[in-house]
């Protein structure tokens, strides 16, 4: 069972409550007869200087008390911490840090479902937080998004080639991606990094390490890119290659030395293998075939690093060498 930090949801709870007490309310809101038709069998109501005075029905003072402290405390955002236990053998640990009204910190439970991270991965991505799902438990009232969530999570994956995104997920899987405002470093007693995010629903949240992915338009005179994660690779588009404005998406993926060497011990036919260029992941509308054909530019070095080179000496077998290739591609995707 969740639980937050419990010192400051009471001084959250207790502020608010400092705003309205009691059963009149002065200088605030007035209620109209509009506002009384949920109450059919209200009478005897008046307004007089800003007070408002229910002579009959004590209790509808205090609906509009706490309509009006509601009202009043969405006004006020408020960092709260969550906290977890995996176990009966850990202690409890941060799941995430939620910024947000104080009614809506008492509501909320956070829990860790790391169960579940295998559904939540897709293809090329890494998980590097927990898994959380947030739920909002109060039926009768709304949350005023966005609220801020600072999700804990591992910050060796950044690099180049990824980026950090907050995947949010729904019941039924369904996920999409946040960027994150900001990468916050250590908070109080937490001392790692957070990724930050303005969350416009709740469900389930992670953090992964991603494709970084480059959106470009190619009109029908054409184009020549190098993509920002690898100023090595060129893709170029010639005039023609399609009929009208397509927008195409771009990630590139590099592949670890470590994996070549690897490979080159298992299978003997990749032991040939000296080097590797990155993998290019190019996507564009299905129905927009090209018309001509593209030129890629792909980096391969034709010198392993010596970490490497010792394979070659031990199995006295000959390499050769891949170079910097022009490959014509027809993609149809």
């Amino acid at each position: 069972m969740s639980s937050y930090l419990a010192s400051r949801a009471e001084t959250t709870v207790h502020t608010t409550g400092q705003f309205f007490s009691g059963e009149t309310v002065k200088n605030r809101m007035c209620p109209t007869q509009t506002d009384t038709n949920d109450f059919p069998n209200s009478s005897n109501h008046f307004c007089d200087g800003g007070n408002v005075l229910y002579l009959l029905y004590p209790h509808l003072a205090t609906w509009y008390t706490n309509q009006i402290s509601l009202k009043i405390a969405s006004f006020f955002f408020l960092p709260c911490r969550f906290l977890d236990v995996l176990n009966d053998e850990t202690g409890p640990q941060v799941s995430c840090y939620i910024t947000a009204p104080s009614y809506v910190l008492q509501h909320l439970e956070c829990r860790i479902i790391n169960s579940m991270s295998s559904l939540i991965v897709s293809e090329n991505e890494e998980l590097v937080s927990n898994v959380i799902t947030i739920e909002f438990s109060d039926q009768e009232n709304r949350i005023p998004f966005p609220i801020c969530i600072a999700i804990p999570f591992n910050a060796r994956y950044r690099g180049n080639y990824r980026d950090i995104m907050v995947k949010v997920s729904d019941i039924s899987l369904q996920s999409s991606y946040l960027t994150p405002n900001a990468l916050e470093g250590p908070r109080g007693s937490y001392k790692g990094t957070c990724a930050e995010v303005k969350a416009y629903k709740l469900g389930i949240f992670s953090v992964v390490s991603c494709l970084k992915k480059e959106s470009f338009t190619v009109t029908r005179k054409g184009l020549i890119l190098k993509p920002s994660m690898d100023s090595r690779i060129s893709l170029n588009y010639p005039q023609g290659v399609f009929s009208s404005p397509v927008l195409v998406q771009l990630k590139v993926q590099p592949v670890d030395p470590s994996l070549v060497a690897y490979l080159k011990t298992k299978q003997d036919t990749s032991y040939s293998v000296v080097s590797t260029s990155p993998l290019i992941h190019v996507q564009h509308p299905s129905s927009r075939p090209f018309q001509k054909p593209i030129t890629v530019f792909l980096p391969c070095s034709p010198h392993p690093n010596k970490k490497n080179l010792r394979f070659e000496i031990n199995h006295k077998r000959t390499a050769s060498v891949t170079t910097n290739r022009i490959i014509p591609l027809y993609l149809n995707r």
